[in-house]
């Protein structure tokens, strides 16, 4: 029996390319081995080295293909807006680029997908151009559609599209038309882009689908922001999330510290962007020397956040991690160690690797910070001969190269 197709399109720039890799490798994961997936990822300008990850990123069942749209957005000139950025309005030419797929889904890329994704795209129509999810219910949001004449608002995010029926009845047309009109404007009218567009446009044409599909974390901070009658649904939600969207411009890798931000964190842990999106976003990043991160880097992911840990090594590398462990606080180096203590000069306190033992409650792990294989498990052999554990050891490979 041939594998039914579940095509999904995404949309991206060079700024996006990581936390898109983040969504993909999370779809990837979830994706059923009884369908055959066939991802898209539509761009104007891609670097290199991000169309080459993502088209490794895949399995048996799940192709991944960037396809350049430069020559199809001719002619159309619209601007981004605040944190939105133009290339959302790729999803409005999805019938005429795609005609072989007789429904598509839509996933922005400032999405957590947490479960299989087929399962949304067989959910039935009744007839209407796109499946949609609501909008939260919003105090601001809900006044804000209603000077548009939108009674029920969607979040245009995630969209599973009739693509006969939106080509029959020329949406993507009309969505165009209106965003051109709107940027031309010295105050724009549509301050959602093209999700105002598509409510305005598609207003009682579309079939609202379960909002665990789209869960807009955004509100998990303040629920205080959400219409008192709508809470209750949300936090309900919140319990079965199937897609989290990382909506608005409160994203997860600039607050690390808000509710469903881990789940972001944990993925990106196992992508080869995680430390780009470390860096990128650390406050005060201006003042950071550019070579500091150039040749190591710290092992983020072998170590909790806010350990306690002693430094072995004082050399390059240890130096390196340490200035590196001080620009973005990740753990708390309560000691540092090296053989060569007494020769070692610099502003912080070197001591003799004999203190790992009398002071053993003083840290949680001990980092070798040293860059050769060979000699780290030769220091990790002589620190379990001292009787330090060894489940306290930690090293890595630092070299970026």
């Amino acid at each position: 029996m041939q594998n039914k197709i579940v095509p999904i399109i995404y949309s991206v720039n060079n700024h996006y390319a990581p936390y898109l890799y983040i969504s993909l490798q999370s779809l990837v994961k979830h994706a059923g081995e009884i369908w055959k997936y066939e991802i898209y990822i539509l761009y104007t300008e891609l670097e290199k080295r991000h169309i080459k990850r993502f088209e490794s990123l895949y399995k048996k069942n799940v192709k991944i293909t960037c396809v350049d749209i430069s020559k199809n957005m001719e002619g159309i000139n619209i601007k981004g807006s605040n944190y939105l950025t133009a290339e959302t309005c790729y999803r409005l030419l999805l019938p005429e680029l795609f005609p072989q797929y007789p429904r598509i889904l839509y996933i922005d890329s400032d999405t957590l997908v947490l479960a299989d994704p087929a399962e949304l795209f067989e959910s039935p129509l009744n007839g209407k151009i796109a499946g949609v999810m609501r909008e939260a219910e919003s105090k601001d949001l809900k006044e804000y559609y209603r000077l548009l004449g939108v009674e029920k608002a969607f979040n245009a995010g995630i969209l599973l599209i009739d693509m006969a029926l939106f080509r029959e009845k020329k949406i993507g047309i009309q969505c165009l038309k209106l965003l051109v009109e709107d940027s031309k404007q010295p105050v724009r009218r549509l301050q959602y882009m093209d999700q105002d567009a598509l409510n305005i446009v598609l207003r009682n044409q579309v079939c609202f689908l379960d909002s665990k599909w789209n869960f807009l974390y955004r509100y998990m901070e303040n629920l205080d922001l959400l219409c008192a009658g709508y809470r209750e649904t949300y936090l309900a939600d919140s319990q079965v999330v199937k897609i989290v969207h990382y909506v608005s411009e409160i994203k997860p890798w600039q607050h690390p510290e808000f509710p469903m931000s881990d789940l972001f964190w944990k993925e990106a842990r196992q992508t080869p962007y995680y430390e780009e999106i470390l860096f990128r976003n650390l406050k005060g990043r201006e003042k950071i020397e550019s070579d500091l991160f150039k040749n190591h880097i710290f092992p983020f992911d072998r170590l909790p956040r806010d350990c306690r840990i002693a430094l072995y090594g004082a050399g390059a590398v240890g130096r390196t991690l340490n200035a590196q462990n001080r620009v973005v606080s990740y753990v708390k180096i309560v000691l540092w160690v090296d053989q060569n203590y007494k020769n070692i000069e610099i502003s912080d306190t070197v001591l003799d690797p004999e203190m790992l033992l009398s002071q053993q409650e003083s840290y949680d792990y001990i980092l070798i910070a040293i860059d050769d294989p060979v000699i780290c498990s030769s220091v990790e052999k002589m620190l379990t001969k001292k009787g330090l554990p060894s489940k306290k050891i930690v090293w890595s490979k630092y070299s970026r190269n």
